[in-house]
């Protein structure tokens, strides 16, 4: 599967409530990772799908992710409240370039 290393994603996991934020995804070694703006996560692949946009991760521990291509909307619902500082974004291109471009740590 392609994946886009400049899409950034909405991260939504029942069994993960710390998971929010994914950029710089990746597969290697049958492993799914990404970079969550504070720290690299990793989980050994047991599926990975693709739901229209979305991208659907079983890990081989269980946990399922969701990955949503992040949207000013989706920002403004369920990101902003939770960011550190909260900034806010004009559009969805100002959100996106901040997040491809920002070093966080």
């Amino acid at each position: 599967m392609k994946l886009d290393r400049d899409a950034v994603f909405l991260v939504e996991c029942a069994e993960d409530p710390s998971a929010l934020l994914a950029r710089r995804v990746g597969i290697e070694d049958g492993h799914f990772y990404w970079d969550d703006t504070s720290r690299d996560r990793a989980h050994r692949i047991a599926t990975l799908e693709r739901d229209g946009d979305d991208l659907l991760l079983r890990t081989e521990a269980g946990l399922g992710y969701r990955f949503r291509p992040l949207t000013l909307a989706l920002y403004d619902a369920h990101v902003k409240a939770r960011v550190e500082l909260s900034p806010s974004f004009a559009s969805t291109a100002e959100l996106l370039r901040f997040y491809r471009v920002s070093s966080f740590g």
